[in-house]
């Protein structure tokens, strides 16, 4: 649908190819693009909600199979993961805030000449606060789940992508045994996410 839509004569000029004469169709609708975005934002909701349970299970022992209570030995003494694990609820409490439809909210403006107001910029910003958000909130579960990885231990068994994946943070991200700041783990692995590359 972008492609579509940015190839398109909605908010584009058509090119005569022979002379290179531009005409402006003037219809300036980017509904269309607002909706995709819109849909796109519920996405992130619902990823963000998969992490935020995932997170949950790993670090409360009822759930974890073992694992100490927030993923870190002397607890009491250290915190381990109960700051990320706030951290990671408030991401996607964000995210869900985020996705609420940008196009439903139009206003006519500029005295009825735009009646129709797709708002599909604030869809576009949106979304894209979404996405920075949801990248962190992964980012720290994946941190979370290397940390219960190495308590088992277990990385022995992991499938091949994921030894891959978890070489991967143990790069960016030592085993917390003691608390300490994780903002700059975090800063390290999202950028592998954005890439790719997890």
């Amino acid at each position: 649908m972008i492609e579509r839509e940015i190839n398109s004569a909605n908010d584009n000029p058509l090119v005569d190819p022979e002379t290179g004469a531009l005409y402006r169709a003037g219809n300036f609708y980017g509904g269309h693009i607002a909706r995709l975005l819109d849909t796109w934002k519920l996405d992130c909701a619902v990823m963000a909600n998969w992490a935020n349970a995932l997170m949950a299970v790993l670090v409360d022992p009822k759930f974890n199979n073992g694992l100490p209570p927030n993923l870190v030995s002397e607890t009491g003494v250290n915190s381990g993961f109960k700051g990320m694990q706030l951290s990671v609820t408030s991401l996607a409490c964000a995210v869900r805030q985020m996705a609420g439809p940008s196009s439903i909210h139009s206003l006519a403006t500029e005295e009825y000449n735009q009646d129709v107001v797709s708002l599909g910029m604030h869809a576009a910003v949106t979304a894209l606060d979404a996405l920075e958000c949801l990248r962190n909130e992964v980012a720290m579960v994946l941190i979370a789940a290397a940390q219960a990885v190495d308590l088992r231990p277990a990385s022995a068994k992991l499938g091949t992508r994921n030894r891959r994946v978890h070489a991967a943070i143990r790069q960016i991200s030592d085993l917390l045994e003691r608390d300490r700041p994780l903002e700059q783990d975090v800063a390290g692995v999202a950028p592998l996410i954005a890439a790719g590359e997890l």
